[in-house]
């Protein structure tokens, strides 16, 4: 191969590298203008989707709100109705309340009629006049005035027992200080007979468990012994 025909192929290679070059420079600038045309068009689709997507949490957000709101307005009824039913609780604690103290009071005023009753029974029945001293008239009208104490003192036992009154104190019984006042102690005759009830001065009330009136009474004590 000549000189001439080197340089010629030289030339020839040299041609096809500027040919690439032109294509490869002509496809990047093709290339270029196309994604430079085709971006907007991407970047507005983008945006479309941005935009559905923001308005599809916006509805939730909406929606999210309006339950809350609603439950708001839930709470605040119910702490309206609570605190109506609160005064009202409030009110019904306060006239029981005052119920329970005027009921107190009825019960102790009960009390101290029965001991004004005990006390007059006491009185009329209980300072017997002698046979041997009394006139017929005497006698039969302390036997009328025992009558009508008994009486009395039924109708009251069944009244009582109508209002949850209970009278409590009664000749026999063992001494209990809870329910018994003792006023007096007295020598029993018997060994058995000390603790208990000698004699009832007036009978005590217990209402509903609560002792409102102990019972007035004598005692049996052990007599003791002499050296």
């Amino acid at each position: 191969m000549g000189f001439f025909d080197r340089m010629g192929g030289k030339k020839g290679r040299k041609k096809e590298e500027e040919r690439a070059a032109e294509e490869r420079d002509s496809m990047k600038q093709c290339l270029e203008e196309s994604i430079q045309k085709a971006f907007p068009r991407m970047e507005e689709l983008l945006l479309q989707k941005v935009d559905g997507r923001l308005e599809t949490y916006q509805a939730s957000v909406d929606a999210m709100n309006k339950r809350l709101r609603q439950q708001a307005e839930a709470v605040e009824d119910l702490m309206d109705e609570w605190k109506e039913k609160e005064a009202e609780t409030a009110e019904c604690e306060k006239r029981l309340q005052e119920k329970r103290e005027r009921e107190e009071a009825l019960v102790r005023l009960v009390c101290d009629y029965k001991k004004q009753l005990d006390m007059l029974e006491e009185r009329v029945c209980g300072e017997a006049v002698p046979v041997r001293e009394a006139s017929a008239a005497e006698a039969s009208r302390q036997d009328a005035w025992q009558k009508q104490f008994r009486l009395l003192r039924e109708q009251l036992a069944v009244k009582e027992k109508l209002c949850a009154l209970e009278a409590v104190g009664t000749e026999g019984e063992y001494v209990d200080y809870r329910i018994h006042e003792v006023l007096r102690a007295l020598d029993a005759e018997k060994p058995e007979q000390a603790g208990t009830v000698a004699g009832v001065h007036s009978r005590g009330i217990v209402y509903e468990g609560k002792v409102m009136e102990k019972a007035e009474v004598d005692a049996y004590k052990i007599k003791p012994e002499r050296g």
